[in-house]
């Protein structure tokens, strides 16, 4: 049976820029963006295509597969093989800074189905959108509805009496939100100018015991309105409201500042596409 210190070694020479972890059944390593024409056949040698491209949903059994160790974002790329009853994993999760990429290796045992927590979580949701009229699918901020062209999201913030900034990257304007000042920042798909995500952060919350007092504040919020959080991530300061292999959903960041995000599922992810395509488009002038 391969192991994940032979898969590792493969990489040698074709954009390893830090090793971070290296057990018999995880592994972590850091590849350079630059080299992708050097590892991704690497990648494809070992597993084959990837079973979760960049831009495609993640499938309920894939994001139990990664849940452990994550999961996946849209923007993020899987790859797996079955080995002797296990599957091996690789998670490749890109840097802001479009520089790097993380890649975490790792062997999971088979389940013969979901976790009981995951079925609890999925049901208390459901349930709980029946009993209110909310859907486990529509998370929405202020009114401001998903799809909308970046023109009526300006129209609607102006005539609600907000000071709306046009920057470049996204629409922004300050408010004041459970009794603190915050940014609120609109963002929308590259290509189609249709509203996909809005990110909320309160810059002036950054001492450590007032910060965790309002963390847990939203939390209680967000829970009531939403149900029971789908996912916590102490170790990466993050709290999930949402079923897992939907898109659609709002991630509360409490490290360095407080930082509450809704994702718009469907067009968060043709946004990645879009961006993509762009980005093939200017490497195919050079």
């Amino acid at each position: 049976m391969i192991s994940l210190k032979d898969i590792v070694s493969k990489f040698t020479g074709a954009g390893i820029g830090e090793k971070r972890a290296m057990e018999d059944n995880y592994s972590e390593f850091v590849l350079l963006s630059l080299e992708k024409e050097k590892w991704e056949p690497v990648m494809e040698s070992v597993f084959g295509p990837a079973a979760k491209p960049r831009g495609s949903r993640l499938t309920k059994e894939d994001a139990e597969l990664t849940k452990e160790f994550g999961g996946l974002w849209p923007d993020q790329t899987l790859y797996k093989k079955e080995e002797d009853g296990q599957t091996v994993i690789a998670m490749l999760w890109p840097w802001q800074d479009q520089k790097h990429v993380t890649v975490k290796l790792a062997f999971v045992m088979k389940k013969d189905g979901p976790k009981n927590g995951f079925l609890k979580k999925f049901f208390a949701v459901f349930f709980l959108a029946i009993i209110f009229g909310i859907s486990a699918y529509a998370f929405e901020f202020d009114g401001y509805k998903w799809g909308t062209i970046r023109s009526d999201v300006m129209s609607q913030g102006t005539a609600s009496g907000k000071n709306v900034t046009d920057n470049r990257d996204c629409l922004s304007f300050e408010d004041t939100m459970y009794g603190k000042r915050c940014f609120v920042n609109f963002y929308f798909t590259p290509a189609t100018k249709v509203l996909s995500m809005i990110k909320i952060q309160w810059p002036d919350v950054i001492d450590p015991v007032p910060l965790m007092e309002f963390k847990e504040s939203l939390e209680d919020t967000l829970t009531k309105k939403y149900g029971e959080p789908s996912d916590f991530l102490p170790g990466q300061f993050e709290t999930h409201w949402g079923v897992d292999d939907s898109y659609e959903l709002i991630v509360l960041k409490y490290q360095p500042t407080i930082e509450l995000t809704y994702y718009g599922a469907h067009y968060y992810i043709q946004g990645i596409k879009e961006a993509d395509s762009e980005k093939k488009a200017d490497d195919d002038e050079l």
